[in-house]
């Protein structure tokens, strides 16, 4: 649970990861507006700090509010401020699960699966298995395609 000391009080941090870039006049909007939803909700906000994010493609903000909530509404109330619903929703069965530090944002990557790691994985079951040689090779050339339009799907869609 993220907190910090401001004036001798505990207040919580929210943290919101925007993806997308905002010029300075959206980023005060978007701040008002956050400001806004919280405080009809009877919470103050204290402030609000932005940092681009490392990709440099969105932003990561950091709202400080002024009292201390149980984790299932601050997951909540991340999400209200702009949060994305999968990861409500992961940190909802997070929480769910009793997990002590079930919220990752911002935290660091210690291993990234590679991108062919479903492939290479499925390949070595495919060889493994004790399918007549056409079979496998059907499913390996199977896989290969898939994978091959797979990329192709995500280039398109990244602009490559």
């Amino acid at each position: 649970m993220a907190r910090s000391q401001c004036g001798g009080g505990i207040i919580m941090v929210l943290k919101i990861d925007i993806d997308t870039k905002l010029n300075k006049k959206e980023m005060q909007t978007f701040k008002n507006t956050r400001t806004a939803v919280l405080n009809s909700l009877g919470i103050k906000v204290l402030k609000i700090i932005e940092h681009p994010s490392p990709s440099k493609k969105g932003h990561h903000i950091f709202i400080h509010i002024n009292k201390k909530i149980p984790d299932e509404r601050k997951n909540f109330l991340e999400f209200l401020c702009g949060g994305d619903i999968t990861r409500y929703h992961i940190n909802k069965r997070r929480i769910k699960r009793g997990f002590k530090y079930w919220d990752k944002m911002f935290s660091r990557v210690k291993w990234k699966r590679p991108k062919d790691f479903d492939k290479r994985h499925a390949l070595r079951i495919i060889n493994k298995s004790k399918m007549l040689k056409y079979e496998k090779k059907f499913l390996i050339d199977y896989i290969e395609r898939e994978y091959k339009f797979k990329k192709k799907i995500f280039g398109i869609i990244k602009g490559r």
